[in-house]
């Protein structure tokens, strides 16, 4: 069945659920004003009021937020917006599935008030920004299948921007972009090429949706790195130091390059540092056993060392990605990750 999410759009504006999901944002927005903000999110703004923005966080997002400032300082217009965009993401799809204005409403407080869903609707993060992002993506792409003419086009483009938003918050969102993309181009291809096999079909679809997501992150990382020329920290460089720290543990060695490592850096400090869940202690903690690397040689060095140490140790690192991915999956432990 095709979505209905166009013909409501422009005939039920009187809908008895518009106020209902108006209620619910209202009732967010008051619940978590000015907005949570995390230790990364934290550093984020910092550096926003201090107008010395580094790639640690999404420059992006950063400038973004610069502007913002110029309205309201803090985070509050960040989570008006990412609200915003999220109930209208799910008023869209949840109108659009149920027959009912009932049934959306109930499907609504379903998905807003799970534990999970409900804090990162109060976040001001980047995954408060990213999650937004996709599901307004998502149920844009939803509503293209449903328009014609110029309708489905904008949608179309609406979504691919929205998409774009992702993956400039997060490398992460090039994942669900691939299939979204893949799913936005289909109709086109089916349109064009007629007689040929829906197998023959997807496989084009799926080209040029890897074409659209891999044509998002270089224009990210151009923009990042021309555009704005922000100060490069070398974020990456937490998860090198995370597999390092494992490897060292699984060999009983310290592999930490050695212009990089501090006084700390011993086994018996390790044990007490290492955590599959936390890679930042590594850094930032009471007896960090490494310093961050703050230039571009450094950063080389430690991927030079993170290389050599994984094709020696592949099934110490693999085994440490494991516990990560169980942990992060909720697996022994009595509280979920969700964040």
């Amino acid at each position: 069945m095709k979505p209905r999410c166009i013909s409501r759009l422009r005939t039920r504006f009187d809908d008895p659920s518009i106020p209902l999901f108006g209620l619910v944002f209202l009732l967010l927005f008051v619940s978590f004003f000015p907005g949570i903000l995390g230790f990364d999110a934290a550093g984020q703004l910092k550096e926003v009021l201090a107008h010395d923005l580094g790639d640690w966080n999404s420059p992006m997002m950063s400038w973004m937020w610069s502007i913002l400032n110029r309205i309201y300082v803090g985070p509050a217009l960040y989570l008006l917006i990412d609200q915003s965009i999220a109930l209208l993401a799910l008023w869209l799809m949840l109108r659009s599935s149920f027959l009912s204005w009932q049934g959306s409403f109930y499907a609504l407080l379903a998905v807003v008030f799970l534990p999970p869903n409900f804090v990162v609707l109060g976040t001001v993060s980047k995954e408060g920004v990213f999650c937004p992002a996709i599901l307004f993506a998502l149920a844009l792409a939803y509503c293209s299948h449903a328009a014609a003419g110029w309708r489905k086009s904008l949608l179309a483009l609406g979504a691919g921007g929205f998409l774009f938003a992702a993956i400039s918050v997060r490398p992460e969102g090039a994942a669900p972009a691939l299939p979204i993309f893949t799913w936005l181009i289909w109709p086109w291809f089916a349109r064009t090429f007629p007689g040929s096999s829906p197998f023959r079909i997807g496989r084009w679809a799926l080209a040029g949706g890897l074409v659209a997501t891999l044509s998002c992150l270089v224009a990210v990382r151009t923009i990042n790195g021309e555009l704005l020329q922000v100060r490069r920290s070398f974020p990456a460089q937490v998860t090198l130091y995370h597999d390092l720290a494992a490897i060292s543990l699984g060999t009983g060695h310290v592999v930490f390059p050695a212009g990089l490592q501090t006084s700390h850096a011993s086994l018996a400090n390790l044990e007490l540092t290492y955590d599959p869940a936390d890679c930042m202690p590594l850094i930032w903690s009471d007896r960090p056993p490494v310093r961050t690397a703050s230039s571009q040689a450094e950063f080389n060095e430690l991927l030079k060392v993170w290389r050599r140490e994984v094709l020696r140790h592949p099934v110490v690192d693999l085994t440490h990605r494991a516990k990560i991915f169980l942990l992060f999956c909720g697996f022994g432990k009595e509280h979920s990750s969700y964040l």
